[in-house]
């Protein structure tokens, strides 16, 4: 398909600046960004579908760098409780009565939720994971798709970890692809830990964009007591310890001791780590020496009372920084959502409504979001050679008159609901609201079908 969107207000995202264009035009062909200006720049090829572009927001496709898709089947099922307790008394009990099926569906329904939001990347950390990946190219929207290893079904989980590598990394012309997931320092024994970097490390000699790993890190302040009690427990169970393990600090400096934060043969990591919230002075040196990669989920954590990661002091070392919802579950798949809320949070806890623009949101929304994914060579920003992940917000909205700065617009007027159309790699897979291709009703007849086991 080859088209161009002409005279729209542009948001390129490839300025450290708030760049933006009055009134632009961007094509496409065969995918591709082919050329993006003023359109008065800008020559449309003879045969190009062309798309009125007046009185629309044209953004990147918005990046969810950390979320459970298939959890959108719990969507407040608990509320009100701390990590913990949510855990292990609702969400884990719930998710033992899952099957491949309700994965499926849950996922489907994740991936129609975030296209109507203009999201076009979920990197999705969950159980049978293949069903996710079938469920997302299903929809036609990018997934980094991973199986959740825990240390008492390690196993089971390694193996299947391994399958979706070989079946699905960089499948679906490369809209999919596989992350190495080990869920949390607490839920993961360091042999584990160590056999998920061994893995890693062995499939950078075999693909050019290697699996990166993707886990919980330091997402409350007790975890690290929860590390050390289940330290006692690994040890009882005849796992060895090492004493410096035992003397960290706390996750992030464990997980540096345990040499799991970067390979071997880099000192960039390779490590996605969702939240780290609670972490000491040297850790956030480590995260800043190491390059850690960071999935910020400010209403996540406002939500379970984990508390509120220091995201500022984060940029000022140079971190990457993407943003993220955590499972749907906690919070919708809003990432317009979510970039207004870490706009707006941090004004207010320092007071100074300087900390984080309206573009460094948007930022880490899309172009740094893609760089944490390790998908930055191709999506995250609107510039020629680039895949064509486009979205476009309707402004012909009461809320969304006048209109003086578009970047202010998005982060701090737009809803999700704005939103018009949405394109995947050039394919339209949203239009005027409305997702095309899949039968909206028929799914969300099957979930509610389903559901009644939660209830038992």
């Amino acid at each position: 398909m080859a088209f161009a969107i002409k005279n729209a207000f542009i948001i390129p995202m490839t300025s450290n600046n708030s760049m933006f264009i009055k009134s632009g035009t961007i094509t496409v062909e065969d995918g591709t960004i082919t050329d993006i200006g003023p359109s008065e720049k800008i020559e449309i090829p003879r045969g190009f579908d062309v798309i009125d572009g007046t009185n629309k927001i044209v953004i990147p496709g918005m990046i969810n760098c950390h979320t459970h898709a298939a959890m959108t089947l719990f969507r407040n099922y608990a509320d009100d409780v701390p990590l913990k307790e949510w855990l292990e008394k609702y969400i884990w009990p719930a998710e033992a009565k899952l099957t491949p099926e309700l994965i499926y569906l849950g996922a489907k329904l994740a991936a129609i939720e975030a296209a109507r939001f203009g999201v076009t990347v979920l990197n999705s950390m969950y159980l049978t994971e293949k069903m996710e990946a079938k469920a997302f190219s299903e929809v036609g929207i990018r997934g980094l798709v991973g199986e959740g290893i825990f240390s008492w079904i390690a196993d089971k989980a390694f193996q299947r970890t391994k399958e979706l590598i070989e079946t699905w990394h960089h499948a679906e012309d490369d809209l999919i692809r596989v992350s190495i997931d080990p869920h949390a320092p607490y839920t993961c024994d360091p042999e584990v830990l160590q056999k998920v970097r061994e893995l890693t490390n062995n499939y950078r000699e075999k693909y050019e964009k290697p699996p990166l790993i993707h886990i919980h890190l330091a997402e409350t302040k007790d975890e690290w007591k929860n590390i050390q009690a289940s330290m006692e427990k690994w040890e009882t169970n005849g796992i060895a310890i090492k004493e410096e393990l035992k003397n960290a600090e706390g996750p992030v400096d464990y997980l540096n001791k345990l040499g799991f934060l970067t390979p071997n043969d880099t000192d960039e990591s390779d490590v996605i780590a969702a939240h780290v919230v609670a972490v000491t002075a040297k850790e956030k040196k480590i995260l800043a020496e190491k390059k850690v990669r960071i999935a910020h989920n400010p209403i996540s954590n406002l939500k379970l009372g984990s508390g509120i990661a220091p995201v500022p002091e984060y940029l000022k070392m140079n971190i990457p920084v993407g943003l993220g919802t955590d499972g749907p579950t906690l919070t919708p798949l809003d990432m317009i959502e979510s970039a207004k809320m870490v706009a707006l949070l941090f004004k207010g806890l320092h007071n100074n409504p300087t900390l984080i623009t309206a573009y460094d949101a948007l930022k880490m929304a899309t172009i740094d979001a893609a760089r944490v994914l390790g998908w930055n060579d191709k999506i995250g920003s609107l510039e020629k050679g680039k895949d064509a992940d486009i979205v476009l917000i309707d402004l012909k909205k009461p809320h969304l008159t006048p209109i003086f700065n578009p970047i202010s617009h998005v982060i701090y007027s737009v809803r999700s609901s704005d939103v018009s159309d949405v394109f995947v790699k050039g394919k339209k897979i949203v239009e005027n609201g409305t997702i095309l291709n899949i039968s909206v009703e028929d799914l969300l007849e099957k979930v509610n079908q389903n559901i009644s086991i939660f209830l038992e």
